[in-house]
């Protein structure tokens, strides 16, 4: 493979996401030490986020460690020792990818060495700091799973990404990935992890409760500080979901996206309770609490269509073949499903007085049959995210990795 010293895709500064990096920029992690020695596994799980359900898929078939790189940080002596040499390696080595390594990149080579893993997994695909390692440490396959629908825009990649192999949604990443410039070796197409661990739990048709379900997206410092659109965008069409309930006497639940965190002295969970109850005012309304792994799907699957903004949650129902609505009522693109997906009966562009639109699509798709969706959706669906109903995506993956521990 040719070797580059590009690290960085220039920003567009504009809107959206320079609010995103500069908001993600100020977040501080506090890390606590470590003083033990880490342990040996075939296969090392790099960083705690997301790792349960990678986890999940794989503890029946191999025994797995995990590398924590966020909230820890070991200083084994160990570790220390090897981390000296590699330093001194870096500053004599002219391989580019030696001199783009971080501390923190020397840091957790240092700690593979002492773990000798075959397979490094993580959920955190859009890591830059994993690709490097990726490229410096060549006594294991490194593997990224896709966790999140990236962009929209091939501009909104604050880094290149450099990791070996990508366990990838669907055809949309490779495009977009390419498009950025980014640096993967090799795309492997499995649809989405946690939409599969989802569908191996919950098998056949679930029974509808409610008309409608709205998937809010809501954290307080992205509606207050980073997408102060997606905030405005949830508050008109949580005001044209009122109205049709009362027009059409349907049932609506909220997904919550909020968890446990506190945020001035707070649960955000309740603020996003209140931003919720703020905007729109029906007796019956149930709201549906993040559970941290598939609330939302399961909510998603009960209602005979699904109103949000461009969620991953509602990307990957709509590889699956609910009825999903992505509508943007803030007249920005950026908001806009990219590509293919911005136009077409599960998409609409709409403004802040076109309740009337919006009412006309969701009695137009609700009147579809199933049969009738799949074959207008199916095709775009699955080139965000693939779904295959005989081979889920932690099978795939599952096969892929055991050709190497």
């Amino acid at each position: 493979m040719e070797k580059s010293n590009d690290i960085d895709i220039t920003l567009s500064g504009d809107g959206e996401s320079e609010n995103i990096l500069q908001s993600k920029a100020l977040q501080k992690r506090k890390k606590r030490l470590s003083f033990s020695k880490p342990i040996r596994a075939p296969v090392v799980i790099y960083d705690s986020t997301g790792s349960e359900f990678v986890q999940e898929a794989i503890r029946t078939k191999t025994l797995f460690g995990t590398l924590e790189v966020r909230h820890t940080v070991n200083v084994h002596l160990s570790i220390l020792f090897r981390a000296v040499g590699l330093f001194l390696y870096r500053g004599l080595t002219r391989d580019p990818y030696w001199r783009l390594a971080s501390p923190g990149v020397i840091y957790d080579c240092a700690t593979l060495m002492i773990m000798k893993p075959k397979v490094v997994l993580t959920f955190i695909d859009n890591s830059h700091r994993f690709g490097i390692l990726s490229r410096i440490y060549s006594r294991a396959q490194f593997f990224a799973i896709q966790n999140g629908f990236r962009g929209p825009r091939v501009q909104d990649f604050p880094r290149t990404i450099y990791v070996k192999n990508l366990f990838c949604h669907g055809q949309e990443t490779i495009d977009k990935y390419n498009e950025a410039g980014h640096k993967v070796d090799r795309y492997i197409i499995v649809g989405s992890l946690k939409d599969g661990l989802y569908r191996a739990q919950h098998k056949g048709k679930k029974p509808k409760r409610f008309n409608l379900c709205f998937i809010s997206e809501y954290r307080h410092e992205r509606f207050s500080t980073s997408m102060p659109g997606a905030a405005h965008n949830a508050k008109v069409v949580l005001g044209y979901i009122e109205r049709y309930s009362r027009r059409h006497n349907a049932t609506v639940c909220i997904a919550c996206s909020s968890k446990d965190t506190i945020v001035g002295g707070v649960n955000e969970s309740s603020l996003e309770t209140q931003f919720i109850t703020e905007n729109v005012d029906l007796d019956h309304l149930e709201f549906v609490p993040n559970d941290g792994r598939f609330s939302t799907y399961a909510a998603i699957d009960q209602s005979d269509i699904s109103i949000n903004l461009q969620s991953t949650v509602g990307l990957e129902a709509f590889g699956r073949g609910c009825k999903i609505l992505f509508c943007n009522v803030t007249g920005d693109p950026y908001y806009d499903i990219p590509g293919v997906g911005k136009t077409g009966i599960w998409a609409l562009r709409a403004g802040e007085n076109d309740y009337d639109a919006f009412e006309e699509r969701v009695n137009h798709i609700i009147g579809y049959s199933q049969e009738e969706w799949l074959v207008k959706t199916r095709e775009v669906a699955r080139y965000f995210v693939s779904s295959e109903d005989s081979v889920l995506p932690q099978q795939k993956i599952i096969e892929e990795i055991g050709e190497y521990i």
